[in-house]
């Protein structure tokens, strides 16, 4: 399926993507997105404050642009301009800001507002037009390059025994279910943490695209430094969502990246 602007519009990254795209398109854009989305964000006063030098910043508080002012900006945008460049900084920005299990921050909701959904919208469809976003609808590609994102110095091997590590994470999924259900607040909004993470930890992933996968990392953690290792044709994977599985082999094939 070919991605189209309603499709993009329709999710969270997705307008993410439309608005950090703007952002990197306009200093002004920047601007009031970061005062509008710290004045929308849930955190704010909390885990979102802004600090100022200004001794007096009370009494003579900054002006906060207006959503409508906002609005204009980004409809006075020519999209023409978006490269390639700025779309992969814009994507990677929408993947790492990727927060699932909490709620939206104010960037987040400030591109969820009806009438900044319907401003981003012709920069949607230009994206969702441009060829070099064609594959974001693809499916696996053949080439598979897993990711190990530890110190080249690390001593300890890759695992070699994926069914143990699925078998273990599977089980202890399913004793942290039972134990929510008994111990843990149903409310969703509750101050509660926990497991989040849906990809068993400790197993290796792959991506199809060097180095364009190495910046898609969901809520990333700024390492500098990875190791890939081109999967061979007989290595055996899963993709979430398409049950697909291939044969478990590793090529000798590995490459030190520095992210």
């Amino acid at each position: 399926m070919v991605p189209d602007s309603e499709m993009l519009l329709a999710g969270p990254r997705g307008r993410r993507l439309c608005l950090e795209l703007v952002m990197e398109m306009s200093s002004e854009i920047r601007s009031a997105a970061f005062w509008l989305a710290h004045d929308l964000d849930p955190g704010k006063g909390t885990s979102r404050v802004i600090l100022t030098a200004v001794p007096d910043a009370a009494e003579d508080p900054l002006p906060i642009p207006s959503t409508a002012d906002f609005v204009t900006a980004v409809g006075s945008l020519d999209v023409a301009g978006v490269d390639g460049e700025l779309l992969d900084r814009a994507l990677a920005q929408a993947v790492d800001t990727s927060h699932p299990w909490q709620e939206p921050d104010g960037e987040d909701v400030l591109a969820g507002l009806p009438e900044v959904r319907t401003a981003l919208a012709p920069v949607a469809r230009y994206v969702a037009a441009l060829p070099s976003t064609q594959w974001w609808s693809q499916g696996r590609q053949v080439e598979q390059w897993a990711i190990d994102w530890r110190s080249p110095d690390d001593p300890a091997p890759l695992g070699r025994n994926p069914a143990q590590l699925l078998s273990t994470w599977a089980r202890a999924a399913r004793v942290e279910e039972v134990r929510a259900q008994k111990e843990r607040p149903r409310d969703p909004t509750a101050l509660l943490s926990g497991t989040w993470w849906s990809f068993p930890q400790g197993a290796l992933q792959s991506i199809g695209s060097i180095p364009l996968g190495l910046g898609l990392i969901e809520d990333s953690l700024g390492r500098e430094h990875a190791t890939t290792i081109w999967l061979t044709d007989s290595a055996r994977e899963w993709e979430g969502g398409r049950r697909q599985w291939r044969r478990p082999t590793y090529q000798d094939t590995w490459e030190n990246v520095d992210v």
